[in-house]
């Protein structure tokens, strides 16, 4: 069902005619006929368009067209790695002497796209309205906001100076309400009925776990401090000792404190407050978080964080207008509107998502600094020319691999994916170089290596899996036989054409604490069955005997099932049984969260090119549900972690990296590692075609060749 045309669609079907002699490119640039892209999406599509509430690769795909971060990778150079560059700044950020306060100017330039959600008396074209520095701390006090279906928060917790105070606040402000105004709307009913209205008691008396961060709001809401929150709980003979709680605080507390302190504060609250106000979460200020003028502002750290920078590149810190978030609620999510090349035109779910020029977008070149070779791939030829290059992408969504290949090799695409099982009729596997029935048609190859830690993680705590779990010298025994009886180098060549990286520890290629050769002596590296079966008689389990069989979860992507069967019969050669459990991806994070899974496995793909964002993986208070999947606990190495993530990239960083990856090798807190490589073609039309994952806003880079289009126009795909 096609969606009703929206106000910036149609104000952009409006300008569609005149682009031709209004767009002021540079002179040369293409001109005439529109330009549009067919790309693909290997999913249903994403999962929303609100930045916020994206965590996943195709999220990314579809929100980078749209909205813009503050800083961007540059395109074309990236050797020696990926290098940051100014996008909705003037210049690259400023940081203090101490490393902990960054000043940054916004571009004055920047406009929203034109929206019915700006629309006005004074407006009512709905004309888009110019970015200021406040629109940067909305976007991301919106990360804040549990109310939102956010996954976004783990970007900046203890990162910036008082967000995390101020994220408890709030929301524990609004949770207050809720309950206050739930427990009022009982007692006027009751009241009303003829009773004294104690009811409205009652409703909050009834929850017995009232959690702390709605009592820390409350209390600064209404200037009333723990401590007498504290005297009210011993009242009701229940014993709350501050000085005894986490940080001073704790999740929940007694149901008789939460009694005794719901009544004492909704009794002020009504005496204080008007029950109808409306609450605005996002009007407090965040103590490191400061406009300076209309353009500018600062940003304080809790410390001086390596991986700020990256961070501010990621699309869920993308700057939203607090307009379409009140005009359109929930509906942003397939409502967006930003400050990027293009707009959103229609999305047929799990069908396609179409985008147009953004007609209101800056002046913004494609870029003249590149990489050895780009030039002679005929890279540069649109320097200096004015972005987007395209008037028009579709993103055609595809769940299964086969139709997208059938659709790009008839010309509707113009790039793709190569799926496993189309990599031998298109790669030539022992050279590695497209095939001469491919390269004839103009078809341009690009092999482009991931950010990857493939992995089979165990379970290290103890007390969900006993055997497996902990530390004692039995069960890293038992955890690095299981290691050494499996052969990555089998799992490449079947599964991956032989393609991968295979490597010790978790930082991938590339990056800083990666071992040299991609081998280190303290890892177990399979395939060594006698030494895995040696571990097993040391760990008390010769051959295997006194074992279980292993629930063993992974995904069901397309082979795995095959692979789980080849782990299978690996393990089974030591006499190790398992048994594979496939799940959607949703539900295999939700299994491996609440620590059901024993042995499981996944790709991690790194958020920034920093080995650090890796090593996070096994950061204690990191543990599940947090990234830390494999529940791994170990005070040094937290220690260790704590320093290196505030240092800069340096010969002593690279040491401490190398030193925390052998200490989880040594524990064995998983089996690993590889890196894939993602094969693309391009049409011989496509140009400007050099693709990355570690991005997703390339697309208005490219453009199509008048000529070859002429001859290989692609079909229109409803």
């Amino acid at each position: 069902m096609l969606r009703p045309l929206p106000l910036h669609a149609a104000l952009a079907a409006a300008v569609a005619l005149l682009v031709a002699g209004c767009w002021a490119r540079v002179p040369g640039a293409q001109t005439g006929d529109e330009i549009v892209l067919n790309l693909p999406i290997r999913s249903a599509g994403p999962g929303s368009l609100d930045p916020v509430r994206g965590s996943t690769t195709y999220d990314n795909q579809a929100v980078s067209l749209v909205y813009e971060t503050l800083l961007q990778y540059k395109y074309l150079a990236r050797e020696p790695g990926l290098q940051l560059e100014p996008l909705l700044l003037e210049s690259m950020p400023e940081r203090s002497e101490d490393g902990l306060t960054w000043s940054f100017r916004l571009r004055d330039d920047v406009h929203f796209a034109h929206d019915e959600c700006f629309a006005s008396e004074a407006n009512p074209d709905g004309a888009g309205r110019r970015m200021v520095a406040a629109d940067v701390f909305y976007s991301w006090k919106r990360i804040a906001d549990k109310s939102i279906d956010t996954k976004s928060w783990w970007l900046v917790e203890n990162m910036i100076a008082g967000f995390d105070e101020w994220r408890r606040e709030r929301n524990g402000v609004r949770d207050y309400l809720e309950y206050a105004r739930e427990s009022e709307a009982l007692r006027r009913f009751h009241a009303a009925k003829g009773g004294d209205g104690a009811m409205g008691l009652e409703a909050l008396r009834a929850d017995a776990t009232f959690r702390v961060e709605i009592a820390k709001g409350a209390s600064k809401l209404l200037g009333t401090d723990l401590a007498a929150v504290a005297e009210w709980s011993q009242d009701q003979r229940a014993k709350w000792d501050i000085e005894d709680l986490p940080g001073g605080l704790a999740d929940e507390v007694p149901g008789a404190a939460v009694a005794a302190f719901c009544e004492a504060l909704l009794d002020a609250y009504l005496e204080t407050w008007d029950l109808d106000a409306p609450y605005d979460f996002y009007a407090a200020d965040v103590p490191g978080m400061r406009v300076t003028g209309e353009f500018t502002f600062e940003v304080e750290l809790t410390e001086p964080v390596s991986s700020f920078l990256y961070k501010l590149a990621m699309f869920q810190l993308s700057v939203v207008p607090r307009e379409a978030v009140e005009h359109y609620g929930w509906r942003l999510s397939r409502h967006p509107v930003g400050s990027g090349p293009f707009v959103l035109e229609r999305w047929q779910t799990s069908l396609s998502l179409e985008y147009v020029r953004n007609p209101n977008f800056r002046v913004e070149l494609y870029p003249s600094e590149a990489d050895p070779g780009d030039e002679e791939r005929g890279l540069l030829r649109d320097a200096g020319k004015r972005l987007p290059l395209a008037d028009r992408i579709r993103v055609h969504c595809y769940v299964q691999d086969q139709p997208m290949w059938l659709d790009f090799r008839s010309g509707l695409l113009d790039y793709a994916q190569v799926p496993a099982e189309n990599y031998e009729d298109s790669i030539n596997k022992r050279t590695r170089k497209l095939k001469k029935k491919y390269a004839e048609q103009g078809i341009t190859y690009h092999p482009v290596p991931l950010l990857d830690f493939i992995f089979r993680g165990f379970n290290c705590d103890e007390s969900k899996n006993p055997i497996l779990g902990g530390y004692s010298e039995r069960a890293i025994k038992l955890r690095r036989a299981i290691s050494l009886a499996l052969d990555l180098d089998e799992f490449n060549e079947t599964f991956y054409n032989g393609q991968n990286v295979v490597y010790d520890g978790m930082i991938p290629p590339g990056l800083a604490g990666h071992p040299e050769g991609g081998r280190c002596d303290a890892a177990s590296r399979g395939p060594d069955l006698a030494e895995a079966r040696r571990l097993l008689a040391e760990a008390g389990y010769p051959n295997g005997e006194g074992l279980p069989r292993f629930d063993y979860y992974t995904s069901q992507a397309a082979n795995s099932q095959e692979q789980g069967e080849m782990m299978r019969r690996q393990l089974a050669q030591v006499g190790i049984e398992i048994n594979p459990i496939l799940l959607e991806f949703a539900q295999l994070i939700d299994a491996i969260d609440e620590r059901k899974a024993p042995i499981f496995s996944f790709a991690w793909g790194s958020d920034y090119p920093d080995g650090e964002n890796n090593l996070a993986l096994f950061y204690g208070p990191n543990a599940s549900p947090g990234s830390n999947h494999y529940n791994y606990e170990n005070a040094e190495y937290d220690r260790l972690y704590e320093r290196a993530r505030t240092m800069v990239d340096s010969p002593e960083r690279t040491e401490l990296y190398e030193t925390m990856r052998d200490m989880v090798l040594r524990d064995a807190a998983f089996s690993g590692s590889m890196a894939r490589t993602r094969n693309y073609l391009g049409t011989a039309r496509l140009e400007n075609f050099k693709p990355s994952e570690d991005f997703w806003n390339w697309p208005k880079y490219l453009t199509i060749d008048p000529d070859a289009a002429a001859e290989t126009s692609p079909a229109t795909k409803d």
